[in-house]
């Protein structure tokens, strides 16, 4: 409970801050403006971003408290599904977009041999580690004269040994929880590395890092703040996983921290593709990035360059139903998605939803009696919160999927979008017949092309 109140009124300064950074970016390039007003867009520029990585940061510190006080009590689980590792590198880096833009970063990606099968391994759980590994890589280039970022991914199918990379095995090791095969013939191992530009570390400091609480020095939480749970967990998620993490680094250098996992081949994948071994994924890597001090920020992909949803054009057919009690929350949603080019209706609750919806053009059983069709509210995908009054978001799309059973609803997505973020409440909204679920605070360069996926789907199957 505490959780979900924190990430409300979060979720609505992040958004706010997003969006005010939009509107105010354009002014700071104007070069009809009067200095004096260019340099108060930039200074309220800086204030935005402030304001941006503030909340981000402390988003950050509530989702270790929450990982945390699940491994004090065992009772973190992991959940490997088919998934492609290169897209969750891509995503970590989307999230942080905002951050890497304002730092002026350039980031490049790499990849070895076999990187784009699709294997089974908990994406989220593998997500939160380069979540960590990325805003720390943020967080130590703020201000250095050269800011690259660079994340390498490779599959082998041995596992990598510590021959550049110091893992860190300090604490108690935490066994295997994957619960994937063990045969050889489909086990393979993920390696990221994030390698950065930033200060670097003496050897001393990187001994510290991987410590519950720990950080590198004291100046370390001075200079650049943090909680120093962020590397405990990532060790205690890469061993749960199978793997482990570790680092090189060196002061004025730069930090490499490179951690693997255990997965197991996909059976989605129609032809096997040769993999790599350990040593030959990391010789390809190494030969790929000996030129990434010269790739640009352009040539990085959208990720890097943190793309922020445009405006789409007049003509949008998408038309999406808020189902919001929090007012602020509503409103903040409701001019977002406008801005972008959605249009859009609210409800407060989710009765007062099924009441749009059975006003709306999904409602089948208007269609050919009274109703004409220009009355009904066009309905393309629909956000729902799940603690409301009235009726709650798991009891509305538990009405919704039984109306669409008796033929009364035709079928369209169904977001959940909540601030409950621990795995099983996620799960639990996935039960009750959401499409897929977003947890407050959340970015719209995230939601936007979710929305726009989804609604893609149910037209294609609808054709």
């Amino acid at each position: 409970m505490v959780s979900h109140e924190m990430r409300n009124p979060l979720n609505a300064i992040i958004q706010c801050a997003e969006e005010a950074a939009e509107v105010t970016e354009p002014y700071t390039l104007t070069a009809n403006s009067s200095p004096m007003s260019v340099e108060k867009a930039r200074v309220s520029l800086d204030a935005i971003n402030t304001i941006l990585y503030c909340g981000h940061h402390q988003k950050q510190i509530i989702d270790d408290v929450l990982t945390i006080s699940k491994l004090d009590s065992n009772l973190l689980t992991l959940a490997p599904t088919d998934s492609d590792p290169l897209s969750v590198a891509r995503q970590a880096l989307q999230i942080h977009g905002s951050e890497i833009r304002a730092s002026d970063i350039t980031v490049s990606m790499a990849e070895s041999q076999g990187a784009t099968q699709t294997v089974m391994m908990d994406a989220g759980r593998v997500l939160q580690v380069l979540m960590n590994l990325v805003g720390n890589a943020i967080k130590f280039l703020k201000g250095r004269p050269v800011r690259k970022l660079n994340i390498n991914v490779s599959i082998s199918t041995d596992r990598p040994k510590p021959e550049v990379i110091s893992y860190a095995r300090t604490g108690q090791r935490r066994g295997d929880s994957t619960n994937l095969p063990v045969s050889p013939e489909k086990t393979v191992y993920i390696q990221y590395s994030i390698e950065d530009t930033g200060p670097g570390m003496t050897r001393e400091e990187t001994n510290m890092l991987f410590g519950r609480f720990k950080q590198g020095s004291p100046r370390t939480h001075a200079q650049y703040g943090g909680s120093g749970l962020g590397l405990f967990i990532c060790r205690e998620l890469t061993e749960l996983h199978g793997g482990e993490i570790g680092l090189k680094s060196a002061p004025e250098v730069g930090s490499t921290f490179a951690f693997y996992i255990r997965g197991c081949v996909s059976s989605l994948n129609q032809e096997q593709q040769s993999l790599p071994t350990a040593a030959q994924a990391e010789k390809q890597i190494k030969a790929h990035t000996s030129n990434t001090p010269a790739t640009s920020a352009a040539q990085s992909g959208p990720a890097a360059k943190n793309e922020v949803p445009q405006p789409s054009d007049p003509g949008s057919a998408i038309t999406v139903m808020i189902v919001e009690d929090n007012i602020i929350n509503q409103n903040v949603l409701n001019r977002q998605l406008k801005r972008v080019g959605f249009s859009t209706v609210t409800a407060d609750h989710g009765e007062q939803a099924l009441e749009q919806l059975r006003k709306s053009t999904l409602w089948l059983a208007n269609h050919g009696v009274t109703t004409a069709d220009a009355d009904l509210i066009p309905v393309s995908a629909v956000l729902c919160d799940l603690e409301m009054p009235v009726m709650d978001g798991l009891t509305c799309v538990k009405h919704v999927r039984q109306m669409q059973r008796d033929g009364l609803l035709g079928k369209f997505p169904m977001i959940a979008v909540t601030g409950n973020a621990r795995a099983e409440q996620v799960q639990v909204a996935r039960d009750a017949g959401f499409d897929d679920v977003v947890c407050k605070p959340y970015s719209m360069a995230t939601l936007v092309p979710l929305i726009k996926e989804l609604v893609s789907k149910f037209a294609a199957e609808a054709e």
